[in-house]
């Protein structure tokens, strides 16, 4: 099987690049924000499992999706 690749660049404008910024740090800060509530959430579970006197939480790290 034989595969093919094209390397190819782009030149954005002013406003190209505005929004190709913007985009970006909109997904840079909804990851963020969902890895701060993942943690959050393990820390909960975390503190719980020991109030309970549990050796483990009995929660794991998922998916956003779950």
């Amino acid at each position: 099987m034989n595969y093919k690749s094209f390397k190819i660049e782009i030149k954005p404008n002013k406003k190209q690049q505005y929004l190709l910024k913007q985009s970006c740090n909109v997904a840079r800060k909804a990851y963020n924000w969902q890895l701060g509530l993942q943690i959050q959430r393990y820390e909960e579970a975390k503190e719980q499992a020991q109030i309970q006197g549990l050796e483990k939480p009995n929660y794991k790290m998922g998916s956003a999706f779950d």
